[in-house]
């Protein structure tokens, strides 16, 4: 029952973010015609513009997107601030910062809420990313007996099962009954996805493991892409660095439709500057991902899963990438984040229902007693 309520709130909170990250409700982001890529502003001008509104600091990352404002931003350990600008004109539009430790002093924001009680429960992410995992993964276990109970036993039974026949006269005991097990055999299909795709960013060992089936037993790669510091521009200025790679990559793609640039680490000589081309607007699985070195600015050759091209990458590298638009529907296009949806809404209801019936069951039992 524990487990289920987390679920529940899970499932809900789930929902009305996706409403958010599908930029049906709430995106808020200003459209900016697009001109020709060359007017675009550097990093080193977007950074000098989101200065002020950055502390001081310069940003961690940048990403331009066609039609929108581009965005810099810094980020921490659950701590990020982000300044929306005008990528053409330099002109700040909107600054916005948030934690999803809960940390105080933060004006509420309705979609921050609802994105910490879906990944955290509202509770400090040490506490809540284990309840909100485990309890995914009990919820799977029951969902997999619940699909073994559903099996029908008779052909009868088989099409009292795959559709409601509410006639006026029965009772509401019957109809739960059926919302329970109908409803709950066509969600069941997608809220397994769902759960088994979210745990692998709460859970290291899990995935792992499904690196691990997925590769025939192959270990997760390392990460070992670096920077040399001893190379010989290594005074190169770490945006202008980011400059010249954001060059080479509009070159390389100039139709994609978003670009995201990790700018190099100041405090670590030998971090790199990271670039994540997305040729669709709607999913993010088919990314690819250049690495260069922040010194010499010769791309480095990729290591870890999420690295290099996507058409070179395995089968168990693809499926990792693909893990974000499996867990929100996208990678199906409109008709699976609509279902997706409507299946996390009818997920939050089972644990009521399953509790209903267990309770009556169990006074039926006791009557019989």
């Amino acid at each position: 029952m524990v487990s289920g309520g987390i679920v529940s709130v899970i499932c809900l909170t789930g929902a009305v973010w996706a409403l958010h990250i599908h930029g049906w409700v709430g995106s808020g982001d200003p459209l900016i015609p697009a001109q020709d890529p060359s007017l675009l502003l550097r990093p080193s001008a977007i950074a000098a513009m989101a200065k002020d509104s950055l502390d001081g600091r310069l940003p961690s990352y940048i990403t331009y997107t066609k039609d929108r404002p581009a965005w810099a931003g810094i980020y921490g350990r659950g701590e990020r601030t982000v300044v929306m600008i005008d990528p053409y004109s330099g002109e700040p539009l909107k600054r916005t910062s948030f934690s999803m430790n809960n940390a105080g002093g933060q004006p509420f924001d309705f979609w921050m809420f609802i994105r910490r009680g879906h990944q955290s429960l509202w509770l400090p992410r040490a506490i809540g990313r284990p309840l909100i995992n485990y309890s995914t993964l009990t919820f799977i276990v029951v969902l997999i007996s619940g699909i073994v109970l559903w099996i029908p036993k008779t052909k009868k039974a088989t099409r009292r099962r795959l559709w409601f026949k509410w006639k006026r006269n029965m009772g509401v005991k019957r109809k739960i009954f059926d919302f329970h097990a109908i409803a709950g055999i066509y969600a069941s299909i997608f809220l397994l996805l769902m759960g088994l795709t979210g745990m692998v960013w709460g859970l290291d060992w899990y995935a792992k493991f499904l690196y691990l089936i997925a590769g025939e037993g192959k270990n997760v790669p390392a990460n070992t892409e670096k920077s040399d510091p001893a190379g010989a521009h290594s005074a190169i200025d770490p945006m202008l660095a980011t400059d010249s790679v954001f060059e080479i990559i509009l070159r390389r793609y100039p139709d994609a439709a978003s670009f995201y640039i990790n700018c190099p680490d100041t405090a670590d000589p030998a971090s790199v500057i990271r670039a994540t081309v997305y040729p669709d607007r709607n999913v993010y699985y088919n990314r690819d991902v250049c690495v260069f070195d922040r010194y010499s600015l010769q791309e480095i050759e990729p290591a870890g899963i999420y690295s290099g091209r996507y058409r070179d990458a395995n089968f168990p590298a693809r499926l990792l990438r693909s893990i974000y638009d499996l867990h929100t529907g996208a990678f199906w296009g409109l008709p699976g984040k609509i279902l997706y949806i409507v299946a996390a809404l009818t997920g939050a209801t089972f644990p009521f229902t399953g509790l209903y019936m267990w309770r009556k069951r169990r006074k039926r039992k006791v009557t019989v007693t």
